[in-house]
Parts: C-alpha cells; sequence; structure tokens
C-alpha cells in the first residue's frame, strides 16, 4: 500500500513539472538588443538634457555694443553757444571773425606772403573758412576759453572769501591762509592754460599758410578777453507798506 501511494506522488510530481516547462516555451522571447544601434528612448518619457560639464570653462556673455556717437559742431558749441558756459566768464563772441582791420593785422603778420595782385586775400578769407569748419580747431578754442575762464571764476571767489574775512585794520592770519590757498589755484590755472595753449599749438601745425596768423590772432583774443562781471541781483526783499496811522476819534 505504502509503495502506491509512493508511486502516485512521484506521477503528480512529475505532470506538475512538465507543465510549468509547457507554459514557458510558450513565453515570446524578447529581440535582444543590438549593440550597434543605439535604441531611441521611448515616447512617453521626456528628453533629458546632459548637464553641463564643471571642467569647461564658462564664456562670458558678449557685451552689448553701444552705438558709436559722432562729435558735431554742436557738441563743441554747447547747443549755440561756440563756448558754451566759458563765455559767462569772458567775452569772446567775436572769436571767428575777421573785418578789414583783421585782414590787415593778418598781413602784417605775414609780409612777406602777402603778394602785391591780393590774392593773399581769398587765400585767407577759404583758410578762416576751413578753420572755422574745423572742429578740432574749435576744440581747442574752446579749451582756451573755459581755462582762461578759470581765471574770472578764481578772482571772484578770493575777492568774496577776503571780504567776508578779512580785516581791513590789520593783517589777520586768515587773510593769510587764504592768499596762500588761492595762490596754489592759480598756479593750477596756469598749468591748465598752458596745456590749453600746447593742444591749440598742435592744431596749428596742420595749417599753413596766411591762416596760421589769423589763428595765432584768435589765440591771443582769449588771452587778452575781459571777464565778464556778472550781472548784480535784482532782488529785493520783500518790505511790508507801512502801517496807516490810526483815525483820529476827534474827526468827524
Amino acid at each position: 500500500m505504502r509503495g502506491n501511494t509512493f508511486l502516485l506522488l512521484v506521477l503528480v510530481l512529475s505532470l506538475a513539472a512538465s507543465g510549468v516547462s509547457t507554459r514557458a516555451q510558450d513565453q515570446p522571447t524578447a529581440p535582444a538588443a543590438n549593440p550597434d544601434k543605439p535604441q531611441p528612448p521611448p515616447r512617453d518619457s521626456p528628453t533629458q538634457t546632459p548637464a553641463p560639464d564643471g571642467n569647461q570653462p564658462s564664456r562670458p556673455d558678449k557685451p552689448v555694443q553701444k552705438p558709436h556717437h559722432v562729435i558735431t559742431n554742436d557738441d563743441l558749441r554747447g547747443k549755440g553757444d561756440l563756448f558754451g558756459t566759458a563765455s559767462v566768464d569772458i567775452d569772446i563772441s567775436n572769436i571767428n571773425e575777421c573785418d578789414r582791420n583783421c585782414f590787415e593785422s593778418v598781413r602784417r603778420g605775414t609780409p612777406a606772403l602777402a603778394d602785391p595782385a591780393g590774392q593773399w586775400k581769398r587765400d585767407l578769407l577759404h583758410g578762416i573758412d576751413k578753420a572755422t569748419a574745423d572742429a578740432n580747431w574749435q576744440g581747442a578754442l574752446h579749451g582756451l576759453a573755459r581755462a582762461k575762464g578759470r581765471f574770472c571764476q578764481l578772482d571772484r571767489e578770493k575777492a568774496e572769501a577776503l571780504a567776508n574775512n578779512a580785516n581791513p585794520r590789520n593783517v589777520t592770519e586768515q587773510e593769510l591762509s587764504i592768499e596762500e590757498e588761492y595762490d596754489r589755484k592759480y598756479k593750477a590755472a596756469q598749468s591748465e592754460l598752458n596745456a590749453a595753449f600746447a593742444d591749440a599749438d598742435l592744431v596749428i601745425r596742420g595749417y599753413s599758410g596766411m591762416v596760421v596768423s589769423f589763428m595765432n590772432l584768435q589765440k591771443a583774443r582769449i588771452s587778452s578777453a575781459p571777464c565778464i562781471q556778472p550781472q548784480p541781483s535784482r532782488y529785493r526783499p520783500y518790505q511790508p507798506p507801512p502801517d496807516d496811522p490810526p483815525d483820529d476819534p476827534d474827526d468827524p
């Protein structure tokens, strides 16, 4: 009896193992991936952006190029005024003018270039037109006028400082300090004026003929230009009118 039971158990286990083997054979075999052909990513999965390499140096952003600004004569003329703020301190309104007396002064300055036929007059006229339209030369004159106007400013500032602090009866320590301070300022202004003259002479080297004498005359006009005195203030403090006298009680 035990032998029959053992045989029956072996038969059941054998049938179960054969059924498992049959189901495994029925499953489709997945194709092997081709190593030479890259596999496309799944449609549902988002494409991953490769992370930046930390070893690579970062490239700086290119600076935005600003449009170039072309300097014109209007820039040098201070919006219509040839010498801008410098004309407030010195009078050079006639800097580019040249009447007959001016022509004669130029002729006397360069007598060797004044031909008897009078062609020098036309040459000088054309040279003046060229110098007046030359932005470099007008800029050099602007620098001269500004440097000369600095002396006018210092004169006014020094006079005001002494008027407010000096003692008319005795020389004080504060008065001497003011003079020493403005001596240093005058020396700095003179250095600036010398540099402005050097810049003007550098521009003149590009010219020849009688117009050079006229350009030197322009420099002399700036050197001798008087300081413009500031207009006195018209401000007057308000003064209330006097009170009306009280009424006389005896008046009818």
